[in-house]
């Protein structure tokens, strides 16, 4: 977890405007919709995907957010605490995952497949808690991924 959190606070994910400065790609469109360039900004936040996807995760992302401000937006109090920089990471980096296989395993997006995915690895992220906080945790998780009945 430490090394995305520090990819995002840099802006260093792999993404097409990063992969633009090395003259890797020659432009910084969007893929998953057409919608802007793709910096990490875009890719974890703003993209049209990525917003369905932090208001399945029950995080209300501002417009103007940053992912070198990622912790800014208050916490909700359905998640402990202790839980809640593991629980943004967990986000993105399950967003970033996503992304990378649509875009290179020619996968569909799947807000299903995401949550699910997240859910995993944030109950096994949920052991690494002080016993005291794993119960809230992972009542905060089934909690927010409750939507996932409705799609």
């Amino acid at each position: 977890m430490e090394f995305i959190s520090w990819l995002l606070v840099q802006n260093k994910i792999q993404c097409k405007t990063n992969h633009l400065l090395k003259n890797i790609v020659v432009n910084a469109d969007c893929e998953f919709w057409n919608s802007g360039a793709e910096s990490p900004d875009h890719l974890i936040l703003h993209c049209p995907f990525a917003i369905k996807c932090w208001a399945a995760f029950r995080i209300e992302i501002q417009s103007d957010a940053s992912v070198t401000r990622l912790w800014e937006p208050g916490r909700p109090q359905n998640i402990p605490a202790a839980f809640y920089s593991t629980y943004l990471l967990l986000c993105s980096w399950q967003l970033w995952k996503h992304w990378h296989d649509v875009i290179f395993g020619a996968m569909e997006p799947s807000l299903i497949r995401l949550m699910l995915c997240f859910k995993e690895k944030a109950h096994l992220s949920c052991c690494r808690l002080p016993r005291s906080d794993q119960i809230s945790a992972r009542a905060s998780v089934n909690y927010s991924l409750s939507i996932c009945r409705h799609l």
